[in-house]
């Protein structure tokens, strides 16, 4: 049949209905149907669709390939069926086709020749994937085999019958279960392994028939005749023939059953115990997860113990729980909770209140576990414990009468034994002024009782005192203090207080004090402090006592004088409420070394009740108690405030005086620049004079005296008359330098980075000004001949980390650079070989303040100068070589 034809569906044979069966076979068959031309190497000449689907083409893309490019034909078995095919006309076989994508598939193929209408010879080949095929086979034998390896080893017997019980099949379990061999055991069948008298044997097989499962309980017999209880599980199933069989699971169950015997003798032995408990029953209480709770056994003791039904306690546990008082069952909650969270031990006691209204002691024991499903379950008894609680409170109460009577003796003897160890004399009065105990100090005094009274004992007499007050407590109650003098002199100092022994008797405690020394001691100290008090009062300087806080507590006359507050507004006031406010950082100073026991003298400004101010020199004194403990200072204060005024105008005046002498000196030196200026003038038409050198030195020395004179203009006009604020200094220096060396059509930019508020004194800053004015001066006439262009930069900064403080001295090290990008000094040249005035100036002003010069040529010339300035009293300065050693 003409390729053409099929493709577009005409129909050149005899029977077009023919031709339309094959078309529908060759578009709608599953597997993949290819004709090709042999003659042509296998030419692909059509594909049907689901060619395509398993090769990944379009037939447009398939038809004219070659057989190469969807087989490979290095296979053996291609070879074989292109070998076979040409002998019988056709050939089977399994190939492994490549996609379009470059994966490949398992097929099995069947092939053979035609001749088509034309006599053309063609060839049909037909493709189907077998690789799921393959996959459920390889699954098939793996499921087999895991199978087998359970039948083999499982533990439970196992057997494979037909549903009459012929026995198919044993394994090795069921076989050492049975005691047979698995030939004896198909040969026994389901009559020589099953206890046919067992009546459970028909609705196993019943069921079984109804629901093609059961699973159960049924008894089985052993080849010697045994008998032994099994659980089965027996399920119908049809095999790869369509044949029904059964599949059996035995278990024996015979050491199961032993011990569910035993369990229930063993719960049937705790229940009749439980029951015959004396005072007693026994529980078990769960808890839900859920979390409701509820008992799940109670013995027959309850109704006893409690007055409630089992019944009734197993459907609601608030039958016991509604027994017990509220807050011993809030205890109980929380250690139930506990006991559930630790698994530990439940132990309680509590009261609870019967339904006839009696009250029964009732101890509580249990021990929790957990269940598989979560819950936890408690084992318990409940005790009444009644009679033992009443006996408890019996003996409690009989110790505790022991026990009160003995902690009084001992609280007696206690008593006595510390009043025997009193320095004072001590004594317990009858109230027939008998002596029933008298201590060490007293007996010292006045001698052994001997059974005599106390005025017989004390003073000799017959008769009670007239003048004893020490009854006086019983009428009255209340304590009572009294002095009395002994006939030799001594003095008494008497202590009554009413009291009660421990047989109920009222008796006085008596406490005899002599006081005859500590009365002579007060008169002499009351002499001493009168005449202390006179000299305190009556001095010249403030006297003030302070606590530990810095609160007042003594001042005397003359600090109320001076102030104008009265005593009762410095007692009890801190004294910061008196001390003007740029004082106080001082104080506070020196009160943390007065507590350091550090006593000092110093000046200190008080402000008096009207705010004026009163100057006072301060001597002060820590003070110290027994144990070493800082308790406060005592100060004496002395009024400096005319000799304060007096300096104050002293200071004025030489304020004034020394901006007269700044004032003087800059205009002297102006006059001395003016002067070098006008005798410069004298050189500038003289012919036979190198007119360059002369006005340079001239212009040099006129700057140098500009610079100093600079410092004292500045001097003039600021506040302060001992330091300079350097860099405004600096910045007027150098701009007035940039004006005087104006070089024509050079361009020089100024760069100034200069810390701020850096003050130096007189012997710092002249030197420091004419380096500046030296090194500026050489940067202007050398630094950029034949530029039109340059920089100068000046930096003046502290070094970092370099403060440190020795003697009440602060030091700092500074660095001063000047630097330009100009033509620099050659490399070869020193510069302690630099001849210039500017030069040599330059190293002894260094020299002169112990600094270093460093020189660098990169780029340029750049002076660094490093120096350290000492501030001491407030005034800066740097430590210089003195002038007599050089």
């Amino acid at each position: 049949m003409p390729e053409k034809n099929m493709k577009n569906g005409s129909i050149d044979q005899k029977s077009q209905g023919g031709e339309e069966l094959y078309r529908m076979i060759f578009d709608h068959s599953m597997d993949g149907i290819i004709l090709t031309d042999p003659r042509d190497d296998g030419k692909i000449l059509l594909a049907n669709p689901a060619a395509c689907r398993m090769l990944g083409w379009t037939e447009e893309e398939l038809v004219g390939k070659e057989c190469d490019e969807i087989l490979d034909l290095q296979e053996p078995k291609l070879s074989v069926l292109l070998d076979e095919r040409p002998h019988s006309g056709s050939a089977r076989t399994q190939l492994t086709y490549r996609r379009k994508d470059g994966t490949t598939f398992l097929g099995e193929v069947s092939t053979g020749f035609f001749t088509n209408s034309n006599g053309e010879p063609r060839t049909v080949t037909i493709i189907r994937y077998i690789t799921e095929r393959k996959k459920a086979v390889e699954a098939l034998l793996e499921s087999e085999s895991r199978y087998k390896a359970i039948f083999d080893n499982s533990l439970d017997g196992i057997f494979v019958t037909i549903p009459d019980g012929t026995i198919l099949a044993a394994n090795p379990a069921a076989c050492q279960m049975f005691g047979m061999t698995e030939e004896e055991l198909i040969l026994a069948g389901r009559n020589g392994t099953v206890d046919t008298s067992d009546p459970r044997l028909k609705s196993v097989l019943d069921e079984r028939a109804r629901n093609g499962r059961f699973k159960g309980e049924l008894n089985h017999k052993r080849k010697d005749g045994t008998i032994f209880p099994s659980e089965i599980s027996s399920t119908l199933f049809k095999d790869k023939n369509g044949l029904t069989k059964v599949v059996m699971v035995i278990r024996d169950i015979s050491e199961r059953k032993k011990a569910e015997k035993k369990l229930r003798e063993s719960e049937e032995r705790l229940r009749l115990l439980g029951d015959n408990l004396p005072d007693s029953a026994v529980y078990q209480y769960a808890h839900e997860l859920d979390g409701s709770v509820h008992f799940l056994y109670f013995s027959a003791g309850i109704e006893k113990l409690n007055g409630v039904k089992v019944s009734d306690v197993l459907r609601d546990p608030g039958t016991l729980h509604r027994q017990i008082p509220p807050d011993y069952f809030a205890r109980l909650v929380e250690a139930e909770a506990r006991s559930a969270r630790e698994l530990s031990d439940f132990n309680m006691e509590t009261p609870m209140r019967l339904p006839d209204g009696q009250v029964k002691w009732m101890r509580l024991h249990s021990r929790p576990r957990r269940l598989p499903d979560g819950r936890t379950v408690w084992d318990g008894v409940q005790t009444d414990i009644t009679e033992l609680k009443r006996v408890e409170e019996m003996l409690r109460e009989t110790e505790l009468s022991w026990k009160v009577a003995e902690a009084v003796e001992s609280e007696r003897q206690r008593l006595f034994d510390v009043l025997e160890t009193l320095p004072v004399m001590i004594c317990l009065l009858t109230l027939d002024h008998h002596i029933a105990f008298a201590n060490r100090s007293f007996r010292e005094k006045f001698g052994e009782s001997e059974g005599r009274h106390c005025y017989e004992r004390c003073f000799g007499s017959n008769q009670p005192c007239e003048l004893c007050e020490s009854y006086k407590v019983l009428e009255t109650g209340q304590s009572h203090q009294w002095e009395v003098t002994t006939p030799e002199g001594s003095v008494i100092d008497i202590y009554s207080f009413p009291f009660t022994d421990v047989d109920g008797s009222p008796m006085i405690l008596k406490m005899d004090i002599d006081v005859t020394e500590r009365k002579q001691a007060e008169e002499k100290l009351r002499d001493s402090e009168e005449k202390y008090r006179n000299i305190v009062e009556t001095a010249n300087e403030i006297i003030l006592i302070t606590d530990k806080e810095s609160i007042i507590t003594y001042v005397n006359k003359k600090m109320v004088d001076m102030l104008g507050y009265t005593l009762e507004e410095f007692i009890g006031k801190p004294i910061w409420s008196f001390i003007s406010e740029e004082c106080k950082s001082v104080v506070k100073m020196n009160l943390e070394k007065r507590m350091r026991g550090v006593s000092e003298s110093y000046e200190l400004k008080l402000i008096r009740k009207d705010g004026s101010s009163l100057w006072t020199f301060l001597n002060a004194k820590p003070l110290f108690d027994k144990e070493g403990k800082y308790i406060g200072a005592m100060s004496m204060l002395t009024d400096i405030t005319k000799r304060k005024e007096a300096e104050e105008a002293l200071n004025i005046i030489e304020a004034a005086r020394k901006k007269e002498i700044h004032h003087r000196i800059k205009n002297n030196l102006q006059v001395i620049s003016s002067l070098l200026d006008l005798q410069a003038e004298q050189f500038r038409n003289r012919e036979n004079i190198k007119d360059s050198e002369v006005l340079e030195a001239f212009r040099e020395s006129q700057d140098r005296v500009v610079s100093m004179a600079l410092i004292h203009e500045e001097l003039y006009k600021g506040g302060g008359l001992e330091t300079l604020n350097f860099s405004p200094y600096i910045r007027e220096l150098v701009e007035n330098l940039f004006h005087t060396y104006s070089l024509g059509d050079i361009d020089i930019s100024l760069s100034m980075d200069l810390e701020e508020n850096v003050f130096f004194d007189m012997d710092t800053a002249v030197p420091l000004g004419m380096i500046v004015n030296e090194l500026v001066s050489n940067s202007f006439k050398h630094a950029f001949i034949g530029r039109d262009k340059g920089e100068i930069r000046i930096e003046l900064y502290r070094e970092e980390s370099t403060e440190f403080e020795s003697e009440n001295c602060k030091s700092t090290n500074f660095i001063l650079t000047v630097s330009d990008n100009g033509v620099g000094i050659p490399d070869n040249l020193n510069i302690e070989d630099l001849g210039s005035l500017g030069m040599q100036l330059v190293a002894s002003l260094i020299d002169q303040m112990n600094g270093e010069l460093e020189l660098k040529r990169n780029n340029g010339t750049e002076f660094t100068m490093k120096f350290t300035v000492t501030e001491k009293d407030n005034l800066a300065q740097v430590g210089l070589s003195s002038q007599e050693s050089r």
